[in-house]
């Protein structure tokens, strides 16, 4: 390696050491390091290590190979560390061998390590000006970003912008850019903005580029401020609702001779009265809070009408069945039940998790003896659309059912809503920082929307997020109880995000381009390795 330029920094010196020695180690070091950006530990500031050590490595590669290898192992140690959690669903479920968990996670990892192979690789590519590799960088991280949550129905799980969650102020940027726009901004300034603070001899462009960096610093914070300033949380009158998490271990949940007992459950949790000796207005239960197909148990939905007596109605999640002439069709469903047991509303899951709820490519990949890792031979079926559900004496409402909150831009149907319901059942995946980066991922949906976001979840985390993505109440991983709330209403000036999606982000990418790129004459590509 060419060190010549670093000679300021015990850290840099080291890791630069270290990297050259094991160009392996280094990369899959601070590819587990940048996993502590995001929850449940949410430490944002690591990226300011991070990322400077990565440009570092990248300034003293030449072309495409040795960038590609870097990112990789990069990819695969982030990976790694930040999605190892889904190892629990292969542990929640007695019929799938243990060792299928670890071969899942590595292949996961293996497979989405090669984004940041890709991104590290065009990134080096780039032959122009230093300050200008930050912007180029930034801008393929954020794309590829995009196109991982995309690509092959999307896996948009935990884009970089998502660790802002902890600071409420930097999180408002997301109803701007969304969280792909933010995550633009995060590896810009995490990525310049100690570079050039202990560079020596800045140059005139350089610390005109540093400065336009601290510019945006402060006005990411201030429209935070500004926007937080006035964020008055307002609910509807006189309406209520309760949450009921009844903590039931996934390994218990699906045991057919757990149904009733978990039924009746919920509804006991239901009945009772608050520390104010009054009932909510509506309840929620989570996703397949009721084990059977309702609309074919009339004596279960009398048994839902006996529970509500004054209430209005339960939402809640079920399976759902279509019986065809040749055929039925399984869905995972949110169904409203009335104070009579009528069936008044029901939406069906339009985004599936493949290998989850589906087998993607049955005919090819079933023939080689792969199928779901979940009980079942059945195939979920896709709902037609994502719709909100409207009920006598309840404002209507979005539904995203488990894996549909960590869609940007998929959030909210052809009409908006008063707000949005998630019901999940992360009891899949144990004590693990799933269910606290799901939880987390939901927040953002609600900023970006401007719409309170109402959270279900079968063994938590549940909980009550107003429109700026403040949590107002919650109910935590792994606990019994109920949570009573007000509904807050919705910012009726829609948001810039909710108007015109990831529109402006694409837009902001384009402009970052320009400077590196203009005039023509002064850039040129190599590709050599």
């Amino acid at each position: 390696m060419n060190n010549q330029s670093f000679t300021r920094g015990t850290l840099k010196k080291s890791y630069l050491s270290l990297a050259s020695k094991y160009p392996k180690l280094g990369p899959f070091i601070l590819g587990c390091l940048l996993s502590l950006a995001f929850a449940p530990l949410g430490f944002p500031p690591i990226i300011f290590i991070v990322m400077p050590l990565i440009i570092y490595s990248l300034l003293s590669f030449d072309g495409w190979k040795k960038a590609s290898n870097y990112g990789w192992w990069f990819g695969f140690g982030h990976f790694l560390t930040s999605l190892f959690w889904i190892g629990n669903s292969f542990l929640a479920q007695s019929e799938v061998p243990i060792w299928a968990a670890p071969i899942a996670v590595f292949a996961l990892a293996y497979i989405l390590a090669y984004t940041f192979s890709l991104t590290f690789g065009l990134t080096n590519c780039f032959n122009g000006p230093r300050w200008a590799k930050f912007m180029v960088f930034a801008s393929i991280w954020s794309i590829v970003e995009w196109v991982r949550g995309h690509i092959f129905t999307g896996f948009p799980w935990n884009p970089l912008g998502v660790i802002w969650t902890s600071v409420d102020t930097v999180m408002q940027t997301a109803s701007i850019f969304g969280v792909y726009g933010l995550t633009f901004f995060t590896v810009l300034i995490a990525t310049s903005v100690p570079y050039f603070l202990v560079k020596k001899n800045i140059k005139k462009g350089e610390f005109g580029f540093l400065i336009i960096n601290f510019i945006l610093v402060g006005i990411i914070l201030g429209f935070g401020f500004f926007r937080l300033g006035s964020a008055e949380v307002i609910y509807h009158p006189n309406i209520s609702f309760r949450i009921v998490q009844a903590n039931i271990p996934q390994k218990e949940k699906w045991v057919r001779e757990n149904w009733s007992k978990n039924f009746y459950q919920h509804i006991e949790m239901s009945k009772v009265s608050d520390v104010n000796n009054t009932v909510p207005d509506f309840v929620i239960w989570p996703e397949t809070a009721i084990p059977y197909f309702i609309g074919s148990e009339p004596g279960r939905q009398v048994l839902l009408a006996e529970m509500l007596g004054n209430k209005s109605a339960v939402i809640s999640g079920a399976p759902r069945i279509e019986r065809l002439d040749n055929s039925i069709k399984l869905y995972n469903s949110v169904h409203v039940i009335d104070k009579g047991g009528r069936l008044k509303g029901t939406y069906d899951k339009v985004h599936l998790v493949p290998f989850g709820e589906y087998l993607p490519l049955r005919g090819v990949l079933g023939r080689i003896g792969l199928g779901k890792f979940t009980d079942g031979s059945l195939d979920f079926s896709s709902g037609v659309e994502l719709k909100s559900l409207e009920v006598t004496g309840i404002p209507e409402f979005g539904v995203l059912i488990c894996y549909e909150v960590i869609f940007p831009g998929q959030a909210v149907g052809k009409i908006r809503p008063q707000w949005l319901l998630n019901v999940t059942n992360d009891g899949w995946f144990g004590n693990s920082p799933g269910p606290y980066q799901h939880f987390e991922m939901a927040r953002m949906r609600a900023v970006e929307e401007g719409l309170p976001l109402v959270r279900s979840a079968g063994t938590g985390i549940s909980g009550v997020i107003d429109p700026w993505g403040r949590v107002l109440g919650e109910l935590r991983l792994n606990t019994t109880g109920v949570l009573d709330s007000k509904l807050p209403k919705r910012i009726e000036k829609l948001t810039i995000y909710s108007q015109f999606g990831d529109l402006i982000f694409f837009f902001t990418i384009l402009f970052s381009l320009i400077p590196p790129f203009f005039p023509p004459s002064k850039f040129h590509f190599r590709a050599n390795s």
